[in-house]
């Protein structure tokens, strides 16, 4: 496989918005965010240089714009922990692949209200989380919080379909690799988070109407989903993951990087585009109000991608 580097410069050629703004609520959570993690001893003072300059505490300022200052802390306290929890999947993976199967089901269950399998692997990362669900269930209605577990439990069975792939280095089809992959961004929990700040629960609207939000979601989600593979392809290059679209071009497909490179970002244009037409023929205010969010979500991603050294090689929380 070529070795040679993707450059940040390639997201200049993704469609963006003329302006991003950014949620400034951000300013007054951000102590908050901190010594939560500290509280959890997932956050000390080895590893709070690389957290600072990986700019994860202001992720949600650039793709939730507009929640107020509750809402972005849930929902910044929630990615905050997916960094977390993802970091402790590639760490893991090669020392002790059962504990990172168990830790995921133990979070499956508790989801789930069901009884852990095991209690040996209750670590601080399921800890973490437990804190963080019982303040969104504080104030989340029901369906919000049925919607978050159904996304979720996707996420965490995406998460051990793709240690079984990795454990095989067994490459997917694109059309394979898409339907997984949209579940193992955990995307979709973050999308649930906009419908709860929103309002849109799906009961109050036509079959029509729920499949012209799914669309969006959808469309949203495989957005992200290339705009991320595209910035994270040198580093899963470098630690030999199969998960990445890109990679899946050249590996697969034969096709040169820069060729892999620039039909991801025609991909992710084209995604874009075609989300843009739909939003832009909505009726239902409740429903452009969704589609207005998840776009700045898309756009916002694309910038804080341009400022976080999430993507170097190596670097970790």
């Amino acid at each position: 496989m070529e070795k040679a580097q993707c450059d940040i410069s390639i997201l200049d050629r993704l469609e963006k918005l003329e302006n991003i703004n950014i949620n400034k609520n951000i300013d007054n959570i951000s102590k908050k965010t901190l010594n939560w993690l500290f509280n959890f001893n997932l956050l000390h003072s080895q590893n709070i240089k690389n957290f600072k300059e990986g700019k994860y505490i202001i992720f949600g300022s650039y793709i939730w714009p507009d929640a107020d200052a509750l809402e972005l802390r849930l929902a910044n306290d929630f990615v905050v922990w997916l960094f977390i929890f993802d970091d402790y999947i590639d760490e893991s993976f090669s020392k002790n692949i059962d504990s990172v199967i168990q830790t995921i089901n133990n979070l499956k269950d508790f989801v789930n209200n069901i009884q852990f399998q095991s209690n040996l692997f209750y670590n601080n990362i399921i800890k973490l989380f437990q804190d963080w669900y019982k303040r969104y269930k504080k104030y989340a209605e029901l369906f919000y919080i049925n919607d978050f577990n159904f996304c979720f439990t996707n996420y965490l069975n995406a998460c051990l379909s793709e240690l079984e792939l990795k454990q095989n280095q067994e490459i997917s089809k694109i059309k394979e690799y898409m339907i997984v992959r949209r579940d193992l961004g955990a995307i979709r929990p973050c999308f649930n988070m906009i419908k709860y700040m929103v309002k849109l629960n799906s009961l109050n609207f036509t079959h029509e109407e729920n499949i012209l939000i799914q669309q969006l979601s959808d469309y949203a989600t495989d957005h992200v989903i290339f705009v991320n593979d595209i910035i994270s392809y040198n580093k899963e290059n470098n630690n030999n993951d199969i998960s990445n679209i890109v990679i899946i071009y050249v590996k697969k497909y034969n096709l040169t990087l820069n060729d892999a490179l620039n039909k991801t970002c025609l991909e992710a244009n084209k995604t874009l585009y075609n989300f843009r037409y739909i939003k832009d023929n909505i009726n239902n205010k409740n429903i452009a109000k969704y589609a207005e969010w998840l776009e700045k979500w898309m756009m916002g991603h694309i910038e804080w991608c341009k400022i976080t050294n999430r993507f170097d090689l190596y670097t970790r929380i």
